[in-house]
């Protein structure tokens, strides 16, 4: 083998190695924005399955697959309570600033991402929440028309 063959190698494997380095936030940056996209997509299936419950008689009914990301829940809340749910508890100082953006924005619906990145409060037009709760990817809920607004209830025992 040729020494100017043995420094191209050797040149190749230093070049790979700092863009791995210094190009690794870059690839994992590529994924948030991957994954919060793939929530919002679900956000917006679900307001526009909100909507058309809304729009159909009272009592009707209509299930919702949720499709997020693993490791991001969506959280469903009363805006006039927005106590920490016992599946979600945030450090005090924390739940203290979200509960005041969810009160006065009238957020009822708060993701968590896994990576941070995105507008975390949402107000889904006729949904009406009566228990705080979150759910996360495959999780089965039901909304209702009761008439006036919508309803979202999740399974029991969850």
């Amino acid at each position: 083998m040729e020494i100017s063959m043995v420094f191209g190698i050797i040149f190749a494997i230093i070049v790979i190695c700092l863009i791995l380095v210094f190009g690794m936030d870059q690839v994992v940056n590529m994924f948030c924005v991957t994954n919060t996209a793939q929530t919002q997509k679900s956000v917006k299936d679900l307001e526009n399955l909100v909507n058309n419950v809304y729009q159909l008689g009272e009592g009707s009914s209509m299930p919702f697959s949720v499709r997020i990301p693993r490791n991001t829940k969506l959280c469903f809340l009363n805006y006039t309570n927005p106590a920490p749910m016992n599946n979600w508890a945030p450090d005090p100082e924390l739940y203290q600033s979200i509960g005041y953006q969810i009160s006065q924005k009238r957020y009822n619906m708060w993701i968590l991402y896994d990576c941070g990145l995105g507008e975390p409060g949402y107000k889904v037009r006729y949904l009406s929440i009566h228990e705080n709760f979150c759910v996360g990817t495959g999780t089965e809920l039901y909304l209702e028309n009761k008439g006036q607004y919508v309803t979202i209830e999740r399974p029991a025992g969850i």
